[in-house]
C-alpha cells in the first residue's frame, strides 16, 4: 500500500472577485475593507477578477449587485451566499423565504453554512473553519446582537421615534 500526499492548490481556500462598476470609462476602483482590524484598499481593475482569501471575498459578494464572483478568467459564476436576514430589512420590508430556503437553529446548519454566515460579519474573517462550532454559534450570535444595540439607538436623536411601516396584507 502507498500512502499519497494530498496537495491543495496554490489558490485553495482563495476566490475571484470582479467590480461591476469598475468600467473602462471609469478606470480602476478602489474600495476599503476591514481585513483583521486593518482597513485595506483593494483596487479592482476594469474587466479583470481580484484574487482574495474567501473570507474576504464574501464580504464583497453581499453586495451582489456591484460584485460578482469569478473564474480565474472573469466568467461570472453562481452565486447565493446567505439570505437576507430579519436585521438587515429595510424599513417596511418583510422576511420572505424563498421556496428552497427554511429557518433553522444554527446547529442545525452544516460547517460551510455556518462558516459563511460568520465571514459575513464585521470580524467574521478571524473565524476558521477549524474552529469550534461552539465557537463560530457564539460570535455570530454575539455579533448579530452587537449590530442590533447599535442600530437601536439613533445617536443624532436618541429620542426620536419612527412609526412602524403599515403592515402589508396578505392576498387570500
Amino acid at each position: 500500500m502507498t500512502t499519497e500526499t494530498v496537495k491543495k492548490p496554490a489558490d485553495a481556500g482563495m476566490m475571484h472577485v470582479i467590480d461591476m462598476t469598475a468600467t473602462p470609462s471609469s478606470g480602476p476602483r478602489e474600495h476599503d475593507m476591514m481585513v483583521d482590524g486593518v482597513v485595506r484598499t483593494i483596487k479592482f481593475v476594469p474587466g479583470k477578477p481580484y484574487k482574495m482569501p474567501r473570507e474576504v471575498a464574501v464580504k464583497f459578494l453581499k453586495n451582489s449587485t456591484a460584485f460578482k464572483l469569478t473564474d480565474a478568467d472573469g466568467n461570472v459564476l453562481a452565486w447565493r451566499g446567505v439570505p437576507k436576514q430579519p436585521d438587515e430589512l429595510q424599513a417596511g420590508e418583510r422576511l420572505r423565504l424563498a421556496p428552497d430556503e427554511t429557518v433553522a437553529n444554527y446547529n442545525d446548519l452544516h460547517d460551510e453554512a455556518l462558516w459563511l454566515r460568520a465571514v459575513s460579519l464585521p470580524g467574521g474573517e478571524k473565524v476558521t473553519k477549524e474552529g469550534s462550532r461552539e465557537d463560530v454559534i457564539a460570535f455570530i450570535i454575539g455579533a448579530i446582537a452587537e449590530r442590533k444595540k447599535l442600530n437601536s439607538v439613533n445617536e443624532a436623536n436618541p429620542d426620536e421615534w419612527t412609526p412602524p411601516a403599515d403592515a402589508e396584507e396578505d392576498a387570500a
